[in-house]
Formats: structure tokens, C-alpha cells, sequence
């Protein structure tokens, strides 16, 4: 449902489509019930998820200030955007739909950070005050 509420492929972390769709995983609300003994088995599957879905928490810092906000829809390009999974020249090789992953305008590696901040394509559409940092 999650990755059809935000137009997400379904190669995205479960965890991260989740976050952008402002969905709780049922598995996640039952365990804040479980008692105190068990809440120490549940901080070590929460290490182990906390690997995935890393771009998506670079930019999501907080999922209740997400999940909460009042404004602004999920969509096709904003969960790509978000999930780093879409057209991006990086992805799209990984997952094996294109020869290599690099950017076909200045030939970096395209990813979600490369275009949105760094690719001299898309100069012009960005702020002044952006420029290429990794984040």
C-alpha cells in the first residue's frame, strides 16, 4: 500500500517508503507495548534497520515532524527524490535497467544528491545559495 500511496518502486526500504507514505508499521506499534525485557530485543532489530534507508533519513531527521507536517503531498517525484530510488542514472544501474550510473550532462555519478544539488543541468532551477556538498 505504501509503495502505491507515494508512486515508489518497489525496490525502495520498506522502512524508508513507510516514513515518506506517513504510514506505522503494525509490527513497530505492537512492539512499543511489549514490557521492558523485551523492549532490549527490540533495540537491536532497530540497530540492524537503522542501516537502511540512510538518504532517506539524511533528509527525514525527525518522522514525527514528517509524519505531522500539514502540508505538501507525496508524489511520483518527491518520493524519488526522498527514497533516492527512481530516475537516477546511479539506481538505475544498480538495478541493472542501464550500463553504467553516471550522470549523462557532466558524467559524476547521478544520484538523488548529485541532480537535485550538484548537476550544472539543473543550475539554473536551484537557489543561489546551494552548491555541491555531499551531504
Amino acid at each position: 500500500m505504501a509503495l502505491r500511496i507515494c508512486s515508489a518502486y518497489r525496490t525502495i526500504s520498506t522502512d524508508a517508503v513507510l516514513v515518506i507514505a506517513g504510514l506505522i508499521p503494525l509490527h513497530l506499534a505492537a512492539e512499543e507495548k511489549r514490557d521492558l525485557y523485551v523492549k532490549a530485543e527490540i533495540n537491536d532489530e532497530v540497530k540492524r534497520q537503522q542501516r537502511r534507508g540512510r538518504w532517506t533519513r539524511k533528509l527525514i531527521h525527525n518522522v514525527e515532524d514528517w509524519t505531522s507536517r500539514k502540508h505538501g503531498d507525496v508524489e511520483y517525484y518527491i518520493t524519488h527524490f526522498l527514497s533516492g530510488h527512481g530516475v537516477f542514472m546511479d539506481f538505475l544501474h544498480r538495478i541493472k535497467k542501464i550500463p553504467n550510473g553516471n550522470c549523462m550532462y557532466c558524467d559524476e555519478i547521478d544520484d538523488a544528491e548529485h541532480t537535485l544539488f550538484c548537476c550544472p543541468r539543473w543550475e539554473n532551477g536551484r537557489n543561489k545559495g546551494l552548491s555541491c556538498c555531499r551531504m
